[in-house]
């Protein structure tokens, strides 16, 4: 059997850019390359310490043909580029609802970027800032709807598991409670990304 080289590490963030962002960095600052992503599954070699550095962004608002421009913009910058699903690949059939430009709702499905919304851009630590055509203002308005849907979310469970707890009791309701507080904390840590991303163009 081939031996796996790569040290692999397990880590969701889902929408959150900066959090994923930061982890990587300071991933690279111990000596850690990423090669490769899964769903929760981040793939790395060694390297020297602080080598490279890592730039996150959602893409899930352009097609396919601009998503592949915006790929190669950065590979012609002698970047290196992967791509990483949003979430842990729950859809139905093969569409799932995203955001345009303009923050409106749309149908992503393999003709949009569906299951490849993140986008991680590697250089190496020179000394250079990213050459990125995308500022953290534009980063937190592509996120924005997102949040709202979060926001959404957790007041739905919440509602739901305050129903269930009033009808059934604690038994019933734990599921929905756990649920509830999930949805919560993915919503703070959300609005904390997106208040961090405003704060780093301040």
């Amino acid at each position: 059997m081939k031996e796996n080289l790569y040290d692999t590490k397990y880590r969701f963030f889902g929408p959150m850019i900066l959090s994923m962002e930061n982890w990587l960095n300071r991933m690279a600052s111990i000596g850690n390359r990423l090669v490769n992503t899964g769903m929760m599954s981040w793939d790395f070699e060694p390297c020297a310490r602080g080598k490279y550095e890592y730039r996150v962004e959602y893409i899930g608002q352009l097609d396919l043909d601009k998503s592949t421009d915006y790929q190669q913009y950065f590979l012609d910058k002698g970047y290196n580029v992967l791509l990483k699903p949003l979430n842990l690949g729950v859809s139905m059939g093969k569409a799932q609802l995203r955001t345009d430009d303009e923050g409106e709702v749309m149908v992503a499905t393999k003709k949009n970027v569906l299951n490849k919304e993140i986008i991680i851009i590697e250089k190496l630590a020179d000394g250079t800032p990213f050459d990125v055509p995308t500022n953290n203002a534009d980063r937190t308005k592509y996120l924005r709807p997102l949040f709202g849907t979060w926001c959404v979310l957790s007041v739905l469970m919440s509602g739901l598991a305050v129903l269930k707890y009033a009808m059934n009791g604690i038994d019933v309701a734990l599921p929905h409670i756990v649920l509830a507080v999930f949805c919560l904390a993915g919503t703070g840590l959300f609005y904390s990304n997106m208040h961090s991303l405003k704060k780093l163009d301040r």
